[in-house]
């Protein structure tokens, strides 16, 4: 993960949402939490991308993940938005 944000909780009935940045495929995954209940969504959680070594793996996955178990969040939803594949950006040498 390359970047955390997170925007709190505006009262009532508000989520709170954190997006994870991530560099490598320039896509951002979300964790949208109701501070009231810790119900909690996953939004387009996407495999993280090497193009160097066309390979996937799920760290940045994990890595909400952990911060779900330290929050103690109960995940309620997993939604996929649309398909991220063209997202990823190429690097070149």
């Amino acid at each position: 993960m390359s970047m955390t944000r997170t925007s709190p909780s505006r009262g009532s009935g508000s989520a709170e949402i954190t997006g994870f940045y991530d560099n490598e495929t320039g896509s951002i995954r979300y964790l949208a939490t109701d501070p009231a209940t810790r119900k909690a969504a996953l939004i387009d959680i996407v495999l993280s991308f090497n193009p160097a070594g066309a390979s996937t793996d799920t760290d940045g996955a994990e890595a909400i993940l952990r911060q779900v178990e330290r929050e103690k969040l109960d995940i309620e939803w997993i939604l996929d938005t649309r398909p991220h594949a063209g997202q990823c950006k190429i690097r070149q040498s």
